[in-house]
C-alpha cells in the first residue's frame, strides 16, 4: 500500500463495503420484485451493525463478520422466497450461483497458507458480482 499510515482506515472501508453491497444487491431484487421490503431492512440493519463492528475493532470481530457477510447473504436465500418467486428462473439461477461462488470464495480467503489466496479469492468475488449483476440486468430487462 502506497501510505501506510492509511491502510487501516481503507481496509475499514473496504470490508465495511461488503456489507453494502449484500445489502444492496438484495434491495435491488427486492425493489424489481415488489416483495420483501421487511427482509430488506432487516439486511440494511445488520449491516449498519456490521459497519460497526468493522470500523471499531475488525480484527477482534473478523469472525463474527464472516459469519455476518455469509448470513445475509444466505438468509436471504432462505427467507426471501417471495422476492425469488416474482422473478424469472435464470434470474434465480444466476442468484444462486452467485451466492455460491461468493460462499466457495471464502475457502481461499481463509486459506493464509495458500500463495496468491487473496488473488484467487478476488477472481470468485469478480465472478459472483458478474453473475449476479447478469441476473439484475436480465430481470431489469425482462
Amino acid at each position: 500500500f502506497p501510505h501506510p499510515e492509511w491502510e487501516w482506515l481503507f481496509r475499514r472501508l473496504d470490508h465495511s463495503a461488503i456489507y453494502l453491497k449484500i445489502a444492496g444487491t438484495y434491495t435491488a431484487f427486492v425493489l424489481i420484485a415488489g416483495h420483501g421490503f421487511a427482509l430488506a431492512a432487516g439486511l440494511w440493519a445488520v449491516a449498519a451493525a456490521g459497519i460497526s463492528l468493522k470500523m471499531v475493532s475488525p480484527a477482534r470481530w473478523r469472525w463474527i463478520g464472516l459469519a455476518l457477510y455469509l448470513g445475509m447473504g444466505w438468509v436471504a436465500a432462505v427467507l426471501g422466497h417471495g422476492v425469488f418467486a416474482a422473478l424469472p428462473g435464470p434470474v434465480v439461477w444466476l442468484i444462486a450461483t452467485g451466492g455460491s461462488l461468493y460462499t466457495l470464495g471464502v475457502v481461499f480467503y481463509l486459506w493464509d497458507r495458500l500463495p496468491h489466496h487473496l488473488t484467487i479469492w478476488h477472481v470468485f468475488v469478480l465472478a459472483a458480482s458478474l453473475t449476479i449483476y447478469s441476473g439484475v440486468v436480465i430481470a431489469v430487462v425482462v
